[in-house]
């Protein structure tokens, strides 16, 4: 069982039809007939009754359509996460700052960074002297600019 029989599957249960669901994949039909017979050939159970043109789902057919589902809602997190870091719309941003910073201009800043970054976690630490806020850095790296 691979995504794109998952992908293949649930096009043809929303759409009604292989026909309908290869024309809305960009597919030839016999892609998506082949993906769904290798499907039912690796779960060993059918998951439509061919009745002439139409599909309609069995009760395996039924049982996958929630999991099929959550497979490609995972599949797409996992890509839109990689997106946000390597478009650096996403992370985590830690900030170690001293008492005297964290009210003004501190709050300031970070809301407008907030605002700006929803998708950024971020956390500060609070340091008592300068040399305490350079022990907090992580140690620079070939890659860190």
């Amino acid at each position: 069982m691979d995504a794109r029989q998952l992908k293949y599957f649930l096009a043809v249960v929303d759409a009604g039809s292989v026909h309908r669901a290869a024309e809305l994949l960009f597919v030839a039909q016999p892609s998506v007939s082949q993906a769904l017979r290798t499907l039912e050939r690796d779960l060993g159970s059918l998951l439509f009754h061919r009745t002439g043109r139409r599909l309609v789902l069995t009760a395996a057919g039924h049982a996958l359509v929630a999991p099929a589902r959550e497979v490609m809602r995972g599949l797409e997190l996992a890509r839109a996460t990689v997106e946000a870091v390597d478009g650096l719309l996403g992370g985590e941003l830690v900030i170690a700052s001293m008492p005297s910073q964290s009210i003004s201009p501190l709050t300031d800043l970070i809301a407008a960074f907030a605002a700006a970054n929803p998708l950024v976690r971020i956390s500060v630490r609070a340091a008592s002297t300068p040399a305490d806020v350079g022990k907090m850095l992580p140690p620079a790296t070939p890659n860190s600019a």
